[in-house]
């Protein structure tokens, strides 16, 4: 099976870009066909990420995008199955919720909102990186449910169910402007 994570938000440190980067080749080291678009305005962060990139021996298999307009999501969504996101720190995350919504399978970690909405295990695969780096039980945890296509569909199918009849962010503010 062939994996295609994207993340999607702004490219500075706090995102942790490059952890993803780092998740992506080693999985890929492991024999998971896996590959990861990079979305989103370059903060901080631009270089280390174009030098982990250069490092993870992958970089064919990687991609920087740049921005995507709101009205050219559904494109990205279409063109992959997960996404990853291993933020230091987080708010409502709604790139997560609208990842959930659309049924990816989500790489994350529990920072801000979202131990709110997702679920380790059940709709989402969290990632412990509290030493500055994703640990080896987190990536070996990830391979395994990577490896079980049933695991995979299930987990997927609970993150779609768990924002199934919310509006996307795009609709809801749209909606909120018109009411006021």
């Amino acid at each position: 099976m062939k994996f295609s994570f994207y993340f999607m938000g702004s490219l500075n440190t706090v995102k942790r870009v490059p952890l993803a980067v780092k998740a992506i080749a080693w999985l890929r080291h492991q024999g998971i066909d896996a590959s990861l678009h990079i979305y989103g305005r370059f903060g901080n962060d631009e270089q280390a990420l174009r030098s982990e990139i250069e490092k993870s021996g992958v970089s064919e298999a990687i991609a920087i995008c740049g921005e995507v307009a709101p009205d050219e999501k559904s494109k990205v969504y279409q063109c992959h199955n997960c996404y990853i996101q291993l933020s230091a720190y987080e708010g409502m995350a709604m790139s997560v919720a609208e990842a959930m919504q659309q049924g990816m399978l989500c790489v994350l970690t529990p920072v801000g909102e979202i131990p709110n909405y997702a679920i380790d295990g059940k709709n989402a695969i969290f990632m412990d990186v509290t030493d500055g780096g994703v640990s080896e039980q987190s990536l070996g945890n990830l391979l395994s449910i990577l490896k079980d296509k049933e695991r995979c569909e299930a987990i997927s199918s609970a993150a779609h169910g768990r924002f199934k009849d919310a509006p996307l962010f795009a609709e809801s503010l749209v909606e909120a402007i018109q009411r006021s």
